[in-house]
């Protein structure tokens, strides 16, 4: 794990690069005198690819028709009422069906294209005769709660707080529950839920709790056995939900692992023989299927999770063998980096499924997401060979004194330009709005861990010829994330601050003086108390590895973990 992860936490790669950091004051004034990085915009030939277009496909439920992806629906929460009083108020009580189906609606055109494991016609069917839910029915109340929370999240501004009122509803009823029971499909795809909620707001810590909690509930359920489902009486569709339950929990887990260089919780690839979500559209398979429908060929909903799925087995495979191994060398990530290649090949779910045209929004996003996690994984492997080259060059900065092969040098180009490609097609994205709600957060991770690649490049080697154009990587990234976080993304102040800190002076110095834009009112504004970090470590982990002796000691001294839970 100390390879890619020093101690098994990304924080430890983050100390490594701090230098001199300034005070958080600095960063105030920095703000408050609308400094933001400058933009450099990066053009690609990733930008060729089919548009997109409003799905309109078949809807399953009846009366919810599909809407445009993350449209503005036609209600007003923000007004205010003659008296004053909160017009909100009124979602203290058990909801209104009018506007609770306006967000049930937004949860399943925003959200659950990209994630399909709470199947429509089913939820609505029973939501329809069963809320609100009684006494006895805790796991539905918290499921249906996070349903309402996310979709209110993904139709509204930054502003509105009504998502948040469903999410302290959902976690009264969780207090109803044992954690010691043995648990249920409906209460395992409410923590999925309680999960992405959490994350998507900023809460790595509360996020990462609930998805291990999913993850053993979901194995305790016998989820990742096939004779689970072969040995049951439970309907085709019944079995197809849970199979779909199952592999976004492994997805959820595999990505989580990975970004914040924790271990796995998922069991050994070898215990899973649970079967891979099937590609057919929802209408082909309801309670009364008997027999299982043909697969089609076209994209789906469940095309992604397929092909996420399919591709973390792969992943999972590298991470234990990058975590198992002593020293990964060059012929080695060249081995990794084939195998990745050899998935690209051979799956009938690679990226390359989505270039027909025109595409629906939601296979876009699901394309994009597939681009971003396979950059994210190819840096993750070349990630040993950065961080031994940092320590050698910190340990003798003179180029004559270090002899390496020429497979070495090459490794380091290659990540250089998988992190440039990186960082330019996410710029891109965001700079043309090709990017939604429901995905950002994913996006900004993949963003974040392709900048420390020219971040190490110039702690390594400042006075290379070539620190004028990592120095240009890092200041398109902090354009991105100042952008961002002047509309009021949590996760981006965050990166922006990290940013800020493991930076030289050099590349501080060359943050251009760019306004940021117009601001109609204080919510809008990024707070520089907002920014200050806590003292606890989300992770219980104050261990620094082997990159520690490296890293800023005093005061100042902030973990990633503690970065990526700021109060806000």
């Amino acid at each position: 794990m100390e390879r890619l992860f020093p101690d098994g936490q990304m924080e430890v790669v983050i100390r490594s690069l701090l230098t001199a950091s300034p005070d958080t004051e600095d960063f105030e004034a920095n703000l408050a005198q609308g400094g933001v990085i400058a933009s450099v915009p990066g053009h690609d030939a990733w930008m060729n690819s089919p548009p997109a277009v409003d799905y309109s496909g078949p809807d399953p439920t009846g009366s919810l028709g599909q809407l445009p992806a993350e449209v503005d629906l036609p209600i007003d929460l923000n007004y205010l009422t003659s008296d004053g009083a909160d017009p909100l108020s009124w979602l203290s009580e058990p909801g209104s069906s009018v506007t609770d189906e306006v967000y049930i609606r937004a949860y399943f055109q925003n959200y659950h294209p990209m994630y399909p494991f709470i199947h429509e016609a089913t939820f609505m069917s029973r939501y329809r005769v069963s809320y609100p839910p009684g006494e006895n029915d805790a796991a539905w109340s918290i499921l249906v709660n996070m349903v309402l929370a996310i979709g209110a999240w993904s139709n509204a501004d930054s502003q509105s707080n009504v998502d948040r009122k469903y999410f302290e509803r959902a976690k009264e009823d969780l207090k109803r529950i044992s954690m010691f029971e043995r648990g249920n499909t409906t209460l395992l795809q409410a923590l999925l839920l309680l999960n992405v909620y959490n994350e998507k707001c900023g809460n790595p810590k509360e996020s990462w709790h609930f998805l291990g909690l999913a993850v053993r509930m979901a194995i305790d359920l016998g989820l990742h056995n096939e004779r689970t489902y072969t040995s049951s009486n439970q309907s085709l569709l019944d079995q197809e939900i849970q199979r779909r339950v199952w592999w976004t929990v492994y997805c959820l887990d595999s990505c989580a692992s990975k970004i914040h260089g924790l271990p796995l919780l998922l069991p050994e690839d070898r215990l899973i023989t649970v079967h891979p979500v099937s590609n057919f559209l929802d209408e082909s398979l309801t309670m009364q299927t008997t027999a299982p429908p043909s697969e089609i060929d076209a994209p789906t909903i469940y095309t992604g999770l397929i092909q996420q799925s399919s591709y973390h087995r792969l992943a999972n495979t590298i991470y234990r063998r990058l975590l198992s191994t002593e020293t990964t060398t060059a012929q080695e990530i060249t081995a990794l980096d084939s195998m990745i290649d050899t998935w690209h090949t051979k799956s009938s779910r690679c990226p390359e499924t989505f270039n027909t045209t025109p595409l629906p929004q939601w296979a876009v996003l699901a394309r994009d997401r597939q681009t971003l996690c396979d950059q994210s994984l190819r840096l993750l492997i070349h990630r040993p060979a950065l961080l031994r080259w940092l320590d050698r060059k910190r340990i003798s900065p003179d180029p004559a004194a270090e002899n390496e092969p020429l497979s070495e040098r090459q490794c380091r180009a290659n990540a250089v330009r998988m992190a440039r490609d990186t960082i330019r097609m996410v710029t891109t994205m965001i700079d043309e709005g090709r990017y939604s709600k429901t995905t950002l957060s994913f996006t900004l991770y993949a963003l974040f861990h392709a900048v420390l690649v020219p971040v190490i490049h110039l702690h390594a080697d400042p006075a290379s010829p070539d620190s004028i154009t990592w120095q240009r990587d890092i200041k398109e990234t902090g354009a991105v994330l100042s952008r961002l976080a002047f509309r009021n993304d949590v996760l981006s102040s965050q990166f922006l601050v990290i940013l800020d800190r493991i930076c030289s002076g050099s590349i501080r110095d060359g943050y251009s003086q760019q306004q940021p834009p117009s601001i109609s009112t204080p919510a809008a504004v990024v707070k520089p108390a907002d920014l200050q970090p806590p003292s606890n470590d989300i992770f219980g982990n104050q261990e620094l590895g082997r990159l520690a002796v490296h890293s800023s000691t005093g005061p100042e001294a902030v973990t990633f973990s503690e970065w990526t839970n700021m109060n806000h």
